[in-house]
């Protein structure tokens, strides 16, 4: 089965890491959220479904969350080849204050198409709240900085089979608008750079990318 056809089943069926995070200070045991997502960059455009959860770690007083994401996708080539992309990421939060949290993250992309190949990441994310999470709107900025390990083919947008990595680093800023206690809706958007450090491999992810998600705060 391609992973097209997992796009509508699987991104259904498992726990994913939240677009938000400040809720987990408001008292909430967990956060599960639905989020599209859409990126264009210099050698590839593309969208991808996610299904999020964030969980606080019972006896840390909501300071610390496990988070977890699984997604489905279409990924465009700049010469019209499309490949299939299912994505897992894994990792940890730790709430500074009401105000700010860290994660670190892990995570694994695999594509099909034409060809196929493989991307893994490690991760540093901060975000910077600009009001209370308690407010009806919350506007937010986030940085994400980390490595990528890049495991390509010649039919992938990086055109050579030699594995090589990249440094990648992300600015967005963002908004929660919610609706209730439990209900909210967050979009965030940005730039993304990139830089390859070895084998003469392409920035593949110098570009913009914009997020729009529901999210449902468990108490």
């Amino acid at each position: 089965m391609r992973i097209r056809n997992v796009f509508f089943v699987g991104t259904f069926t498992a726990l994913l890491s939240g677009l938000s995070a400040q809720a987990i200070d408001r008292g909430a045991e967990s956060i599960e959220s639905l989020r599209v997502g859409g990126f264009s960059y210099d050698y590839y455009d593309g969208m991808e479904l996610v299904l999020a959860s964030e969980v606080a770690v019972p006896n840390t007083y909501g300071k610390w969350a496990v988070i977890a994401e699984l997604g489905a996708g279409e990924l465009s080539a700049a010469d019209d080849e499309s490949f299939d992309q299912l994505n897992l990421t894994l990792g940890v939060k730790h709430y500074l204050s009401d105000l700010t949290s860290l994660s670190l993250l892990g995570a694994y992309a695999w594509y099909d198409g034409v060809d196929e190949f493989n991307i893994g990441s490690v991760l540093f994310s901060a975000r910077q709240s600009l009001v209370y999470p308690e407010e009806p709107l919350v506007p937010y900025i986030r940085v994400t900085a980390g490595l990528q390990f890049i495991d390509p083919s010649w039919g992938s947008p990086a055109r050579q089979s030699d594995s090589y990595d990249q440094f990648i680093a992300e600015i967005l800023a963002g908004c929660e608008f919610r609706m209730n206690r439990e209900l909210a809706f967050v979009f965030e958007a940005g730039l993304s750079e990139s830089e390859a450090l070895d084998n003469g491999g392409p920035d593949l992810s110098d570009g913009w990318l914009a997020r729009l998600s529901m999210q449902y705060d468990g108490f």
